[in-house]
This record gives structure tokens, C-alpha cells and sequence, in this order.
């Protein structure tokens, strides 16, 4: 009968090394993979429902220009304290009759300064920019995942989660008669859509999106916070909803 030698202690510490240094190298690359897909397909998704809603709304509520608190400042209802009241923002009674009717909410949250965070079902949220110097409901930003880990892992700081975890988007019902006049701070040729990946100044090029000097590109060395980094959805957009090799961060959600 022949007899069959069993692996020795070494040859299994050097099988399990040589695991762990290939896992070490294919678990990260398969994670970031995965993240790439959820938030293309969120990314996506949420463009192709809001503009959708958007569309199914002017059935209702006539032409999106003539809507109320369209583009224009946010503004609020105060308790005797001087605080915001939760739920009275302009921003979010826009929302409830205009959106809300066609685009499934799963819930809304407030921010301290009593802005409304708007969550979906598939985990993703949607914030208008108002509690910053300066509000508007032109300015929005998205998040794949839920905002607070977002902003909790970047320390608030949107210089660094933006095109990472949060996109900026840009609402414009009525680009053309509004902004004909300064086609160099907007192109209106590059909002096909109502609501869109921020595209503020941009030039309508591939270099645009990723240019250093750029103060809005997705490799923008800006030291606005706010703004920086905002072409990073366009980019995404720009190569049909998809991460690409080249794009320059790694998302998460």
C-alpha cells in the first residue's frame, strides 16, 4: 500500500502567506469594482427619475418656468427663537407639490440649519444647497449612499467627498432665456435635461471635465469647498454612466 505524506506546518504557513498576499491585492480591486457599480447605477437612475418627474409634473402643473420657487433663493419660516422651522423651507414645499408626486421619497431629514435631505429607497439621497452664504435651488448635490457616513468619513469637508461619495447636480428650468445673454458663464447646448450633473462654465470638452485649472473640473485644485471637484458627475455622464479606468478618484457609498 502506498503511504501518503500530509503537508508539513511550513508548506502550510507559506500557502497561507502567499493567500493572504494575493488577497491583499484582488480584495481591494474587487471592492472598489463593486462601488464603481452602485453608483453608476445610482447615479444613473437618479437622473433618469428626477428628470422623468420632472416631465410627468408639467402634465399636471403646467411649465416647469412658471413654477414657484424655481431658481430662486431658499427661504424659511423662523420659530420666536430665531430657528428654523423644520418642513417650512421653500425648497421643500417645491419638492412636495412639484416631485414628490412622481418621484417615490422614502423620507426626510433635516440638517441643524433645517435644510431637508431627501432619501430614496435604494439608499441614495438628494440635498439642496441651503445652508450655505448662499442658497439656491439651482444648486443640489446627490449621494449614492446615506450623506451622513458620507460627510462623517470626509469630516464635512466637500472638497474631498465630492466626486467621491456626493455629486453635484444643477437645476435650470428655463436655461435658455435666462442665461442666453452670458454664454460664457453657461452654456445652455450642454443641459439637454432640467435637472442635471453640474455643468456651470463648462466648455464642452473632455479637457474641461479634468483640467487642474479649471476651478469646477473633477481634478480641480480650487480651494472653493463648495464647488470644487463639481464637473465629477458630467464626467461619469460623459462616458455613458460609467467609472471609467482614467476617472480620477475612487468612490464610494
Amino acid at each position: 500500500m502506498k503511504k501518503f505524506r500530509g503537508f508539513t506546518l511550513a508548506e502550510v504557513l507559506i500557502t497561507l502567506v502567499i493567500i493572504g498576499v494575493v488577497a491583499v491585492f484582488v480584495i481591494p480591486v474587487v471592492i472598489q469594482k463593486h462601488n464603481n457599480l452602485v453608483v453608476e447605477g445610482r447615479l444613473a437612475k437618479f437622473y433618469r427619475n428626477i428628470n422623468a418627474a420632472i416631465q410627468l409634473s408639467e402634465l399636471e402643473n403646467g411649465d416647469r418656468t412658471i413654477w414657484s420657487a424655481s431658481n430662486n433663493m431658499i427661504e424659511f419660516e423662523y420659530d420666536e427663537e430665531g430657528n428654523p422651522i423644520k418642513g417650512s423651507s421653500s425648497i421643500e414645499k417645491w419638492w412636495n407639490y412639484y416631485i414628490a408626486p412622481y418621484m417615490s421619497t422614502l423620507k426626510i431629514e433635516y440638517k441643524e440649519s433645517g435644510c431637508p435631505v431627501f432619501y430614496f429607497a435604494d439608499g441614495s439621497a438628494l440635498e439642496p444647497e441651503c445652508d450655505q452664504e448662499y442658497s439656491s435651488t439651482a444648486d443640489w448635490f446627490f449621494y449614492p449612499g446615506d450623506p451622513e457616513s458620507c460627510k462623517k468619513r470626509y469630516n464635512n469637508d466637500y472638497s474631498k467627498l465630492s466626486g467621491v461619495c456626493g455629486f453635484s447636480f444643477i437645476y435650470f428650468p428655463d436655461c435658455e432665456s435666462k442665461y442666453s445673454g452670458t454664454p460664457k458663464e453657461i452654456n445652455c447646448k450642454y443641459l439637454p435635461n432640467t435637472f442635471e450633473p453640474y455643468k456651470w462654465g463648462w466648455d464642452g470638452t473632455t479637457k474641461g471635465l479634468t483640467s487642474t485649472q479649471q476651478g469646477y473640473s473633477c481634478l480641480s485644485d480650487s480651494e472653493n469647498n463648495i464647488r470644487k471637484r463639481s464637473y465629477c458627475a458630467t464626467l461619469i455622464q460623459s462616458a455613458g454612466w460609467k467609472i471609467t479606468k482614467d476617472y480620477p478618484l475612487n468612490v464610494n457609498y
